[in-house]
This record gives C-alpha cells, structure tokens and sequence, in this order.
C-alpha cells in the first residue's frame, strides 16, 4: 500500500501520524509516542545483541534510550503489528542517511524489514547511504537485496570500526 499522511487513532492513541499500512500483514508504519522510547530501546538494544557484534560498540541499553531523545534530526518511525513494536528505522533528511533499521529477533524474516526500508525510500526519494558493519552479513544480504551497493569499504584498525558504505539511488 502506497504511503499514506492522515490522522487516526492508532491503539487508542489519536491523533497519530500514520505513513504506511501493509495490510496483508496487519503491521502500522507510523511515528512513535514518546513513551514508546522505552520499548524502542528495548527492541534495537536486543536485535544489536542478536547480531553478535554488541560488543563492538561498547553502548548499553541506557545509551540507546537517551539517544533517542536527543537525535534531534532523526525522523524515527516504528513497525507496530497487534499493539507491539516490531521494529524501527530512523533516517536523517539533511545528509540523507539512513542511520538505524531494526526488527525485533522474533519478527525478523517476515517483511517488516522491507516495509521499513519502504518507508525510508519513500522520505528520501533521491536515494540514501548508510554504514553497517563489516561483519553483519545478515544487514548487509538485507540491504543488498533492497538495491544498495556497496561504495566504500573501511578495514579499520585498532580504534576504527570495520565498515562498510552502502547507497542506494531510485532507478531512472
């Protein structure tokens, strides 16, 4: 389903700005409440653990928390499915990056991935780049199989992280 903009009341919270609707999976691409802040750390703190690579960033769930109140120049939406927030992407306007996409490990493989990557694509329609880490194969075959490719390749060292760039640009 195409994105939408309009107000409704979404788990009994009104008004709401609703940007997606899958309806083939009952999930809800909308912006979050603050008070879901909690449940959003919850959610990307788990799903970082579940990569194996959480030791590489040395932040605690506290970290992430307060992230989210301060990045200012994220637009955060969030994948609600049966009242439970089910993933999250954040993405940055001026510099055109997405900067975080994580689905919870228990609904991982169920296309709300893509439907989060939908979104983002469709708020930066003249394309985007991102970074993940070189060893996150299950990011990186996501973000291959949704038209990225890969422009930069960073081996790191003692105190660089080992990243790799991707873009994305829409198709002519």
């Amino acid at each position: 389903m195409s994105r939408t903009l309009e107000t409704k009341t979404v788990f009994g919270f009104q008004p709401s700005l609703v940007y997606a609707q899958a309806m083939s999976a009952n999930l809800i691409i909308r912006q979050p409440l603050n008070s879901e802040f909690d449940c959003i750390a919850d959610l990307w703190f788990g799903s970082w653990l579940s990569t194996g690579l959480g030791h590489t960033s040395g932040a605690t769930r506290g970290d992430l928390r307060k992230r989210l109140e301060d990045e200012a120049c994220w637009e955060l939406l969030v994948a609600v499915r049966g009242g439970q927030i089910q993933g999250m992407v954040a993405f940055r306007h001026d510099i055109s990056k997405l900067e975080q996409l994580f689905v919870h490990p228990e609904c991982q493989r169920q296309g709300i991935g893509r439907h989060l990557m939908k979104a983002a694509k469709e708020s930066l329609p003249s394309g985007m780049w991102l970074k993940v880490h070189r060893l996150n194969h299950n990011a990186r075959r996501f973000y291959r199989s949704e038209g990225f490719v890969v422009d930069l390749e960073r081996s790191g060292g003692v105190d660089a992280p080992e990243d790799v760039f991707y873009k994305w640009l829409p198709s002519v």
